[in-house]
């Protein structure tokens, strides 16, 4: 986790410099108004990277370290004061918060820096935290239960979604490189990242994409936790709680989704779609169009990057 870390937090730090220098020369008044306009791009671009990578720094080191808190508290059972409890309970909140923070950031780092794209307003933004925070915490949940019963066997399931769904992004033909090795790479990152949560990684209709996703995330997460069930009767106050809790943000998921997207969404869309074989195909599995192909490709990874949360 330590070496993970660093391999990240030295390119957010530096983008963040950057990010600083841009957004100053961007006010500069000696400047002409054209360049100006495009020191303030760089800085949105440079923004958009560093929240990016601190979206997978949260997913690569604070994801497994909740669920291996959790499988730790639930095993070893740990006889605590009111004071420790707290704490322990807080550390954890506060991890499952900086996931939720971490796409929140993102989403609104993504819209600021295209110009088609409306941003979140103050409504929004706590409103698409809340379905985010609902979705990421059942599923570590699920995993944590899952593992406390049956240890190594997590891989499993992880394993297998992880390449079901990097399988179901490269089928997307996503081109975020021109460098093909490393479109499988962060391919394979995004791939990491919805193990936990759902990520859209291509521009037109998402409803059918989320449909499929859902039906898949959803029956992991049941089926986890209908096999931890049976393996391990409900005994301490927290598997039982813990369990009730799963449901409950499982149903507040849905329905923050869909208040989102009725209510909240920067642009006013309709939730419902005719049911269309093409326009099914097209949304789940969205390959280039011919006005896609000719259009120019910016140089610049951030301008590459386009996945889109919602």
């Amino acid at each position: 986790m330590c070496q993970q870390n660093m391999i990240l937090t030295q390119p957010i730090k530096i983008r963040t410099v950057e990010y600083l220098y841009y957004g100053c020369m961007s006010m500069n008044k000696k400047l002409s108004r054209e360049e100006k306009i495009r020191y303030h791009r760089w800085m949105l671009y440079e923004d958009l990277d560093a929240c990016l990578l601190r979206l997978f720094e949260s997913f690569l080191e604070s994801a497994p370290q909740l669920i291996f808190q959790l499988y730790a508290w639930a095993t070893l059972k740990p006889s605590e004061d009111v004071v420790s409890l707290s704490i322990r309970i807080t550390a954890l909140l506060m991890s499952w918060a900086s996931l939720s923070i971490s796409l929140v950031s993102y989403h609104k780092s993504l819209r600021y820096s295209r110009k088609e794209k409306k941003n979140l307003s103050l409504l929004a933004t706590p409103v698409y935290f809340i379905w985010r925070a609902c979705e990421v915490g059942a599923r570590l949940l699920c995993l944590s239960f899952f593992v406390t019963a049956f240890q190594a066997w997590i891989f499993l399931p992880v394993l297998l979604h992880w390449v079901a769904v990097t399988i179901w992004i490269i089928k997307q033909n996503t081109k975020f490189y021109d460098n093909r090795c490393f479109e499988t790479i962060f391919n394979i990152i995004c791939g990491y990242v919805m193990i936990f949560c759902f990520l859209n990684l291509r521009e037109g209709h998402t409803r059918f994409r989320y449909l499929w996703f859902y039906i898949v995330f959803y029956f992991e997460n049941f089926f986890m936790l209908g096999i931890w069930w049976q393996a391990i009767p409900l005994g301490d106050w927290y598997d039982f709680y813990g369990f009730i809790l799963i449901f409950i943000l499982s149903v507040l998921h849905i329905i923050v989704q869909l208040i989102y997207y009725k209510f909240s969404h920067p642009s006013k869309i309709d939730i419902c779609l005719p049911w269309n074989r093409n326009l099914c195909y097209e949304s789940v599995c969205h390959s280039l169009d011919e006005d896609e192909k000719q259009m120019k490709k910016p140089h610049h990874l951030d301008q590459q990057v386009v996945v889109n949360n919602g």
